[in-house]
């Protein structure tokens, strides 16, 4: 499993940036499904990588929509809360898409 993990976290590495940040978030999301995010992250902190959210697909838009009811908030409390919030819809979604129908309606407010 480890050398699995390895393996995907090169060629994430060596991903163009702008995919870099879309399949980290999909192998994070896999890993929690599966029990090994703990594993992931260990790794990941291990390696050289580094991984930018401005061009994601699929992480961008909701950590921009926290960051705008955070910023309405105005105070840093309500930009934690709001960067959590976005940080918990990437992932539902990501899920959401990668298995349609199968994902519960209130995951993102579970997470």
């Amino acid at each position: 499993m480890l050398h699995r993990i390895k393996v995907i976290l090169n060629k994430i590495a060596h991903a163009p940036a702008s995919q870099s940040g879309d399949a980290l978030a999909q192998l994070i999301a896999l890993g929690q499904l599966r029990g090994i995010r703990p594993l992931i992250e260990q790794e990941y902190e291990a390696m050289p990588i580094v991984v930018s959210v401005e061009d994601s697909k699929i992480l961008r838009p909701p950590i921009d929509r926290a960051h705008a009811r955070g910023m309405a908030e105005g105070h840093s409390r309500g930009r934690v809360e709001g960067k959590v919030e976005g940080k918990a819809e990437a992932i539902a979604t990501i899920l959401s898409q990668r298995f349609p129908g199968q994902v519960p309606a209130d995951l993102s407010d579970r997470l």
